[in-house]
């Protein structure tokens, strides 16, 4: 069933939602050798909106692997955009979600932090 729900928000992420829909309020969202956030508007604010407001499209989710076990999905996969440069956006990406009532409580999200840096650096955040 989480499976499912992780499918799901990447569907609805690629035509131009949110897959962030399924944090519950209280997630605890951990990006490894980063930060953790709080909260999901902690995140959104601070972990998600430096990466998407530079972009100019959509990020696009291709979803590689899906894993689950219990409580626990582990989905790898692939985001593409294009920069407000014009130029492309490309990470790899593999979380760890644990859902609690048909929501995740808890992330911890491995990204390519070089990837992420050099789109901040050379893309400035819109005002």
């Amino acid at each position: 069933m989480n499976k499912a729900i992780v499918r799901r928000a990447f569907a609805r992420q690629n035509s131009g939602g949110s897959f962030y829909e399924i944090l519950d309020e209280h997630v605890v969202w951990t990006v490894v050798n980063g930060r953790t956030y709080d909260s999901r508007q902690e995140f959104l604010e601070e972990g998600s909106a430096p990466i998407l407001t530079r972009l100019a499209t959509h990020l696009h989710m291709t979803p590689q692997d899906l894993w689950a076990d219990g409580d626990t999905v582990v989905a790898r996969f692939e985001g593409d955009a294009t920069a407000l440069d014009g130029l492309p956006y490309h990470n790899e990406y593999c979380w760890v979600l644990t859902f609690r009532r048909d929501a995740v409580v808890r992330a911890h999200a491995y990204l390519d932090m070089v990837a992420v840096t050099e789109l901040i650096e050379r893309v400035e955040a819109p005002r």
